[in-house]
C-alpha cells in the first residue's frame, strides 16, 4: 500500500509540474518546432523531461531518505535527464546520445547495481553472472529509448 501511495504522489506531482513546465518553456521558447523530419503539428517543449525527473524525484525523496540503493538510480536518472536535454537542446548525432546513455547506465553500475538473474514462473531461475553488466546496461539504454 506504501508504494502505492508514493505511485500516486508521483503522479499527481507530475500532473501539478507538468503544465508549469510547458508554460515556462513556451515562454522561454525552449520547444521542438514542426518541420518536415518532425510528425508534431505544433511546437513541443523541450523540457518534459524535467517533469518527469522532478516528480521521480520527489516521490523518492518523500518516500524514503537517499539510501545507498537508491543513490545510483538517482545519479544515473540525473545523467540521463542532462543526455536528454542536451539532444533536445543541441541535436545530438546518435552516437552521441547513445555514448550519453551508456555512460548514464555505467554509473548505475559502478555502484553495483545490475540484474543478476530473472526468473521464470514456469521454468528455472536463470543466472546472468558476468553478463549481468552488459545486460543491464543494455536494459537501461533500451528502456530509455523505448519512451
Amino acid at each position: 500500500m506504501y508504494t502505492l501511495t508514493l505511485i500516486g504522489v508521483s503522479m499527481i506531482v507530475s500532473l501539478i509540474i507538468t503544465p508549469i513546465v510547458i508554460a515556462v518553456s513556451k515562454k522561454l521558447d525552449i520547444v521542438d518546432k514542426p518541420n518536415f523530419r518532425k510528425i508534431h503539428t505544433k511546437p513541443i517543449s523541450m523540457l518534459g523531461g524535467t517533469a518527469i525527473l522532478l516528480s521521480f524525484l520527489i516521490g523518492i525523496w518523500l518516500g524514503h531518505p537517499i539510501e545507498r540503493e537508491i543513490k545510483p538510480l538517482l545519479l544515473g536518472a540525473i545523467v540521463m535527464y542532462f543526455v536528454g536535454l542536451i539532444d533536445d537542446l543541441y541535436d545530438l548525432k546518435p552516437i552521441l546520445k547513445l555514448i550519453g546513455q551508456i555512460a548514464a547506465a555505467l554509473v548505475v553500475v559502478s555502484y553495483g547495481v545490475t540484474i543478476d538473474f530473472i526468473s521464470i514462473p514456469i521454468g528455472p531461475t536463470i543466472y546472468f553472472g558476468w553478463l549481468s553488466i552488459p545486460i543491464t546496461i543494455f536494459w537501461i539504454v533500451a528502456i530509455t529509448n523505448a519512451i
